[in-house]
């Protein structure tokens, strides 16, 4: 049995990218005013398709910084997203970029898929790529998705041509439903603002089939949108939330545990609204399950200036194959900024475990954050979390349990580098 012990940590491991902007430059006021808006990812699948979307869940995900300005191109890739017959891919590649000048502003976002392989074969393609751009100047806003295209799509063993292909083609899927291919919708009155979401394909399914996906399943692939808005906030916010993520040299392992009901704040809010996503169970046997899990996100106006929030809990939890099991995992992660007072804050506070018990061993529901649990191979640490406040933003970042195997020689056949974590959420608050 192993004995627990308690070490504050110097240095925290981080918990994960909120991809916003620093405070801006001198040169600023000088520049068209606005906001850029958008994101790209490489898979997605809603709620409906259960463990599908976990695997799924917003592959390579990048969010674009409201205010950045300096042309620099932000990129993220993974490989081998798999999730059964029913969707795999080699690897994602994205990337956002944006730029301004005193009269210009642009926003360009690519995600671009290779080796898609659907439905059992049903839809293959070497490489499928969704581009939506903007350009803004002080007139006009305009969007497009030229350059968007597939490399040697196949639906149902015939060849579609990129060039035939219509924005917006649908194409039935004998069996399980259709296929919405190239879709690209605009949004705004292209003055104060304007946009595009690009889908390049979304699989709908809308009859029982061999693969067994749930009716009302959507299965996207390479998606990107850029937008530009006229306005600027006065603080903007940004944030994430996860019941699990992983990373492994086991990709089997990171593509179960995935992002399950992941959740983000995009750097405008939520309007005074709080988001919510969730998972009804997670089984990835001897690594993780669990019964339900549900996280939130919320972005605005509250008393004492301007808030970013988000949560995520989970139930039942069997972690390790018994090694750590809990009645309830829940953390918060809440940011605020007030202009008035130019000051920020991060807290932690609501975040709790019920029952939790590793090694055989209760552990209080009130554990002392970055508690260090040693295990053959690795540690664990419990409620690893760092919060900050001052004049330039306020943060929190949470993990509430945070596996990490160091050892290729353990007792749970994960390999060394293995990285788990239970119940994440981040959230931050700044000056525009």
């Amino acid at each position: 049995m192993n004995r627990l012990r308690v070490v504050l940590l110097s240095t925290l491991l981080v918990v994960g990218l909120v991809p916003l902007a620093g405070t801006g430059t001198a040169s600023a006021a000088k520049q068209l005013k606005g906001s850029f808006r958008g994101n790209v990812y490489g898979s997605f699948a809603n709620a409906k398709a259960g463990d599908i979307a976990t695997t799924l869940g917003r592959s390579a995900y990048l969010v674009v910084p409201c205010n950045r300005t300096d042309g620099k191109t932000n990129t993220n890739r993974v490989t081998s997203v798999d999730a059964g017959d029913a969707a795999k891919v080699d690897t994602v590649y994205n990337t956002v970029m944006t730029d301004k000048t005193a009269r210009t502003a642009l926003i360009h976002n690519t995600s671009k898929v290779s080796g898609t392989r659907l439905l059992d074969g049903m839809i293959k393609a070497d490489v499928i790529t969704a581009v939506a751009h903007t350009d803004a100047d002080v007139d006009k806003i305009k969007s497009t998705a030229k350059d968007s295209k597939f490399k040697n799509l196949r639906i149902l063993g015939t060849r579609l041509r990129n060039s035939e292909i219509k924005s917006g083609e649908r194409v039935d899927l004998p069996g399980f439903g259709h296929v919405i291919l190239k879709d690209a919708t605009r949004q705004g009155n292209g003055v104060k603002s304007g946009s595009i979401v690009v889908n390049m394909v979304t699989v709908v399914i809308t009859r029982d089939n061999v693969l067994d996906i749930p009716i009302d399943s959507n299965i996207v692939i390479a998606h990107a949108k850029s937008g530009y808005n006229r306005n600027e906030p006065d603080v903007i916010v940004g944030g994430s939330a996860f019941v699990t993520s992983a990373k492994s040299n086991a990709t089997d392992v990171e593509n179960k545990v995935g992002r399950a009901s992941a959740i983000w704040l995009g750097c405008e809010g939520t309007h005074g609204k709080t988001r919510r996503n969730n998972v009804n169970e997670l089984v990835v046997p001897g690594v993780v399950t669990s019964g339900a899990g549900r996280t939130t996100a919320f972005g605005g106006k509250v008393d004492g200036g301007t808030q970013a929030k988000t949560t995520a809990a989970v139930e039942n939890l069997n972690f390790l194959d018994g090694l750590v099991t809990a009645d309830l995992v829940e953390g918060v992660a809440k940011s605020t900024y007030d202009m008035g007072s130019r000051s920020g804050a991060g807290s932690t506070e609501g975040s709790s475990f019920g029952n939790l018990v590793i090694a055989g061993v209760s552990i209080p529901n009130d554990v002392a954050p970055n508690t260090v649990v040693p295990i053959a191979g690795g540690e664990i640490i419990l409620r690893e979390e760092r919060t900050s406040g001052g004049a330039n933003e306020g943060t929190a970042r949470l993990i509430m349990i945070h596996l990490t195997i160091t050892e290729a020689d353990n007792l749970y056949g994960l390999p060394a580098g293995t990285d788990i974590k239970i119940v994440s959420a981040n959230s931050k608050a700044l000056p525009f």
